[in-house]
């Protein structure tokens, strides 16, 4: 049974990208170093790579001052309308004590209430570098648009407009938007593969929402991310067209469903160490519970239960990263998975 599981997830890997419309040719990265900032917690750089001829890739890498050697390090990949700079930095201090990009992205916290997470710094304490991408059509790779902070509803509507966009020049390429986003994501390990800071045999990936969703997406076809953590963004294909959820086009692959569900998509991580955290106020039961159902099974088929660890949190979408022990368990368990 366990062979036969092995032979379909390979068969599965190759439908998957088929379907997505495949990846095109690596390109030279061309890597620019925009600029750099060092503060007394860690030294920050700005920076853009190539992903593909004609598309620049925004990036941020972030690396605690004080501890030496190659790092382990951990891609962080934001949530829809979100950026690379707030997913590191959060919303805690404003304005930041330095410069960073797209700052008209951020979320009006003071009006909203702060339901963003706390800054992925912290994680920093666990002796991780980190580093992040502006999705398509997010951060420094939006068009021009209104302040997020002066007119919330003019701000998602640009953002939904460029993305509509996007899809459509998918459509025409005869790919997809998670091809895109996924490719970016490769071409990021490819870029921290050049690093002699970075110990590129422990990366591990944490998303949150459409980051949670494009972690696992990108970990079960990419061998170089060794654990991932997920966090509000475990729903069926099913679920999420009954229930209005999972709204960007990067969550539609073309065909899929003639293979597979997405649940077994997801199971597909095993054995590489898994930690999904989801709320019981965000995606209801019967969206989220195949998907555990079927990843715990799969872990356990090939005898890597340990693997294998889901938290029910309460609380709505993203809540758990406003608790510091949440940063916390996912530090740890980092930590266990990549430099145990």
């Amino acid at each position: 049974m366990t062979q036969a599981w092995l032979k379909r997830r390979k068969e599965l890997q190759e439908v998957y990208i088929r379907c997505m419309g495949g990846f095109p040719p690596r390109c030279n990265l061309a890597v620019d170093v925009v600029r750099q900032v060092t503060t007394k917690q860690f030294e920050a750089q700005w920076l853009r790579f190539s992903s593909e001829e004609s598309e620049r890739v925004p990036g941020l890498f972030v690396k605690p001052r004080r501890v030496r050697g190659p790092l382990s390090v951990i891609l962080a990949l934001p949530g829809g309308h979100r950026t690379k700079d707030l997913m590191l930095f959060g919303h805690e201090q404003w304005p930041l004590p330095f410069e960073i990009e797209s700052p008209h992205h951020r979320f009006p916290v003071e009006k909203l209430g702060n339901y963003e997470p706390l800054p992925l710094t912290f994680l920093l304490d666990h002796g991780f570098a980190l580093m992040s991408i502006d999705a398509r059509v997010f951060g420094a790779r939006a068009n021009d648009r209104p302040d997020n902070t002066a007119d919330r509803g003019a701000f998602t509507a640009a953002s939904w407009s460029q993305y509509h966009l996007l899809m459509r020049r998918a459509v025409l390429e005869g790919r997809s938007a998670a091809a895109m986003e996924v490719w970016d994501i490769i071409r990021a390990i490819d870029y921290l593969e050049t690093r002699d800071d970075v110990d590129t045999s422990r990366i591990g990936c944490l998303g949150l929402s459409m980051g949670g969703n494009l972690s696992w997406m990108t970990a079960i076809i990419e061998s170089r991310i060794r654990a991932v953590c997920t966090v509000s963004c475990l729903t069926t294909f099913e679920a999420a067209l009954k229930y209005g959820r999972d709204g960007g086009w990067y969550a539609w692959i073309p065909g899929i469903a003639r293979h597979t569900t997405r649940q077994e998509l997801l199971s597909m991580m095993a054995p590489c160490p898994l930690l999904c955290w989801e709320g019981d106020e965000d995606f209801p039961a019967e969206a989220r519970q195949p998907m555990v159902d079927e990843a715990r099974a799969k872990y356990d088929l090939l005898g890597v239960p340990e693997n294998f660890r889901s938290i029910l949190f309460h609380g709505e979408h993203g809540a758990c990263l406003r608790d510091p022990a949440t940063l916390a368990e996912i530090g740890h368990w980092f930590a266990r998975h990549l430099d145990g």
